[in-house]
């Protein structure tokens, strides 16, 4: 094997919000042997980059499901795909009654009363971030109550025609709809890398936890799935590890390299 990608939260990442020293050291071992260790994930780079500053671990990260893709090492972009901005001025027209997030490559913009500190900041003029960030939104967000309205909102989605990837996330008790490009996946985010270093995908292991990793899963040469994964990730991978909580990527990593 020459590359390991894996999933970010909920996989590598455990319930304290935190990667335990063991798994990093697991992990500098392997890529010390010439492995290249990869994250894939929906969240941004500003989120992954926080877990990379003072033990750097990663050379590439797919983020945002795929729609960027940076290379760790040479602080370079590989690839990156934002939503359009029609897209992001129709969603904000349809579904401004809700809480909505709009990720550009730096941070957030909230508009409603939802708010994340972490990700971002409170907006109120949505004609101005949009002219701040032309061309640079790559997540959007609209924040549901209930199961009703995230089918309401998907239902919207699917009658108006808007060609978009969707995610649905359950989170602080809120359900989360995240819209993407719609020619973007985490395996169109990992192709880029592996074109890059000329790695074929049966010379890479992968490892998952939700659905979203299904593309990767599918394609790769080992499949690894985190035993807190979702019964579709589980069917799919070769091989069940330890949950987050008990190191099950460091687990993974000792195993099969």
């Amino acid at each position: 094997m020459k590359m390991v990608v894996s999933s970010f939260s909920k996989t590598l990442i455990n319930s304290e919000e935190a990667i335990s020293y063991s798994t990093m050291v697991e992990i500098d071992r392997v890529r010390n042997n010439g492995i290249v260790f990869s994250i894939m994930t929906c969240e941004s780079l500003r989120r992954v980059f926080e877990y990379n500053k003072d033990f750097p671990f990663i050379d590439y990260i797919v983020s945002f499901n795929g729609a960027v893709v940076y290379d760790v090492i040479n602080k370079n972009f590989l690839y990156k795909k934002n939503i359009s901005n029609s897209t992001v001025k129709k969603i904000y027209k349809l579904f401004n009654n809700y809480d909505l997030g709009f990720y550009n490559l730096e941070y957030c913009g909230y508009f409603g009363n939802y708010y994340d500190k972490y990700n971002g900041k409170l907006e109120d003029d949505f004609n101005k971030y949009l002219l701040n960030n032309k061309d640079n939104v790559y997540k959007i967000e609209i924040i549901c109550k209930t199961k009703k309205d995230v089918s309401n909102v998907l239902d919207t989605i699917n009658n108006q025609e808007i060609l978009v990837n969707t995610r649905v996330v359950e989170k602080d008790n809120l359900f989360f709809v995240e819209i993407y490009n719609k020619v973007v996946n985490k395996l169109v985010g990992l192709k880029k890398i592996s074109s890059l270093l000329n790695i074929k995908m049966k010379d890479i292991i992968g490892i998952g936890c939700s659905l979203s990793d299904t593309c990767v899963l599918e394609k790769v040469g080992k499949s690894i799935a985190i035993g807190n994964s979702c019964k579709e990730i589980k069917s799919i991978s070769s091989e069940v590890v330890g949950t987050n909580e008990e190191k099950g990527v460091q687990e993974a990593l000792k195993k099969y390299l």
